[in-house]
């Protein structure tokens, strides 16, 4: 079986353009554009175009719908209104309303990757050398590690940190369990997860207050807060026990990483090879190697694509949303618990006509690229 070589883009979940234009969003059925998402907000959007631009859509102030003059980017990310990337090795920040200079920072370091707190506003990079910074007024100093970094992500209080020999490191704010050391402490500078150095780990994605990891063998690993489902098991203030069994325990918080059983939720028959993670702020997004998509946590606002749960804040094509293959009369059940939802194939996928490549999460909000079988 063959699939076409171009990516579609898809949007799913709460934006703010409610009755303005969408950023980028589209029908997985008609007039999709051939996009793949980098980095996103509530509000905005960083893509790289199907013409090889690297284009900005959203809101800041007014409406951002402008292309950003850059080749070789590497990785980006939103610091309130300014979208910090890097470009060829240099970090260069871009201001989205008043002044649109393009800024530079000023080092001899070659960096690759870039995150950033939310609450604090501060950034983490990595060199080329997989050295670990931070950068505070403009000035790069280094947090010493015995090993090299490859990836880097953060959440509203926390940051991970994934070693090119598969081990996690997490700091910042432990209060919901999210740093993943069994307790509930803070951590200023980055301490490994003992509990996950028997497992090489390959990707690591932090929510707000939750955390996830991918094993190479396929496995997901969850730990922090679960107050609605973000985890994948059962909140403690879950209102529906749709797809839920008589022996779950209802969790409230995990503070150390913990093997989640995609299976047992989605009823699958095989076991679930998982190839990618994305964390939003409540929620949780993998892709499967087969080429779908599960989700689960909160869904008030369409961001996890189950038709149980989609309600009117995921308009028609019309508007150029997210259109799935489900009747608008399927679209909304009143059983389904959409704060708390488990884990769950995203419906546009299922059909088998789409194999998804990539997936990325604003706080409320999925973005999938993917291709047509």
């Amino acid at each position: 079986m063959t699939s076409s070589s171009s990516s579609l883009f898809l949007e799913m979940g709460f934006n703010y353009f409610v009755g303005k234009k969408s950023p980028s969003g589209c029908s997985t059925e008609n007039n999709c554009i051939k996009d793949i998402p980098i980095a996103a907000t509530w509000d905005k959007l960083f893509y790289k175009h199907d013409t090889g631009s690297y284009k900005v859509s959203g809101y800041c102030t007014t409406w951002l719908d402008k292309y950003i003059v850059g080749e070789g980017i590497q990785d980006a990310i939103f610091k309130e209104d300014t979208l910090c990337y890097i470009e060829y090795g240099k970090i260069k920040a871009l201001r989205l309303h008043g002044n649109e200079d393009v800024a530079e920072l000023k080092s001899s370091i070659t960096w690759k990757r870039i995150a950033v707190i939310d609450s604090t506003k501060r950034l983490f990079v990595i060199s080329e050398k997989g050295q670990l910074y931070t950068i505070e007024d403009n000035i790069p100093t280094w947090i010493p590690l015995v090993v090299r970094v490859s990836q880097i992500s953060c959440g509203n209080i926390h940051g991970l940190a994934l070693t090119e020999n598969g081990t996690v490191y997490s700091w910042g704010i432990g209060s919901r369990g999210q740093l993943g050391h069994g307790s509930l402490e803070d951590h200023k500078k980055p301490k490994l997860i003992d509990i996950l150095c028997g497992v090489v780990i390959k990707e690591v994605a932090a929510g707000g207050w939750h955390s996830m990891a991918l094993a190479g063998t396929g496995d997901v690993y969850v730990w922090g807060w679960n107050e609605n489902g973000q985890l994948g098991y059962p909140a403690k203030s879950t209102a529906s026990e749709r797809n839920s069994n008589e022996d779950d325990q209802n969790v409230g918080m995990l503070a150390t990483p913990t093997l989640l059983e995609l299976e047992k939720y989605t009823k699958s028959q095989g076991f679930i090879t998982i190839a990618s993670i994305a964390c939003g702020s409540r929620h949780s997004v993998v892709t499967t190697n087969d080429g779908n998509a599960i989700s689960w946590g909160w869904g008030k606002y369409g961001q996890l694509g189950q038709k149980c749960c989609t309600d009117t804040y995921i308009a028609d094509s019309k508007s150029k949303r997210l259109k799935t293959s489900f009747d608008d009369s399927e679209r909304y059940n009143p059983e389904c618990d959409s704060v708390n939802h488990l884990p769950g194939f995203v419906d546009c996928f299922y059909s088998g006509s789409y194999d998804v490549n990539k997936v990325l999460c604003g706080p409320w909000t999925t973005y999938f690229s993917y291709v047509m079988k």
